[in-house]
């Protein structure tokens, strides 16, 4: 029914950001190109060396890298929705990349890692486990991936999120762009000649906020 229809567009327009809504449910041709985050310099209000609290939760999201591409770790303040901190690294051996993580971890007592598992991620994260460290691993697809993209790109667009007032951070994040491919689908991506790592890495951070929040019994509104 109709109603029932038009239901459902305002329930999806609040779960799904602006270009996925004009595009799945609006129908739009929405072009190729363009920044797939909107306000992101508005956000950037974290001061670097933000210390931790005592009284708060935080994640990490991994992104794994070794030669060409880099390693981001973002560490997400759950408590306050705020990006805290990150750690990016290239060239650096992987037990190197490994001590790196463990030292953010333990700084910010974290509660959830939330690290890719493509690549070389497997293996990473096999080692993290047997550390002790309280990591889940993800592999990113072409489905999955849309999905994390997609919810980071929502709560920068609803500003439920404060950015860490970091260049390599706001630059990624201000010339991450969407493709359209010929199934239909869309393809996220960093522009020819930049990274994307650090995108990535908050995505998946951003990711644990449900799992976490659904532990702590509504505190977070």
């Amino acid at each position: 029914p109709l109603p029932t229809i038009r239901a459902a567009a305002r329930r999806a327009r609040d779960l799904v950001s602006d270009r996925t809504y004009r595009q799945e449910w609006l129908a739009e041709f929405v072009e190729d190109g363009g920044g797939v985050f909107r306000g992101v310099r508005a956000l950037a209000t974290v001061p670097p060396g933000t210390p931790p609290a005592d009284d708060h939760v935080y994640v990490i999201g991994v992104d794994w890298g070794r030669m060409e591409d880099y390693t981001a770790m973002v560490v997400l303040d759950v408590t306050t929705r705020r990006v805290v901190a990150l750690d990016r690294s290239r060239r650096v051996e992987y037990a190197t990349q490994r001590a790196r993580l463990a030292a953010l971890a333990t700084r910010y007592r974290v509660s959830t890692i939330i690290a890719e598992l493509n690549a070389m991620g497997q293996p990473i994260v096999e080692e993290l486990l047997r550390d002790g460290l309280p990591v889940r691993g993800v592999t990113l697809t072409g489905e999955s991936k849309p999905v994390l993209i997609d919810a980071l790109a929502l709560a920068i667009e609803q500003q439920r999120i404060a950015l860490l007032d970091d260049p390599t951070l706001i630059a990624e994040l201000e010339a991450y762009e969407a493709s359209r491919l010929p199934s239909g689908a869309t393809r996220y991506h960093a522009l020819p000649g930049m990274h994307d790592d650090t995108v990535i890495a908050l995505a998946l951070a951003w990711s644990a906020i449900g799992r976490v929040g659904n532990s702590l019994r509504g505190a977070f509104g």
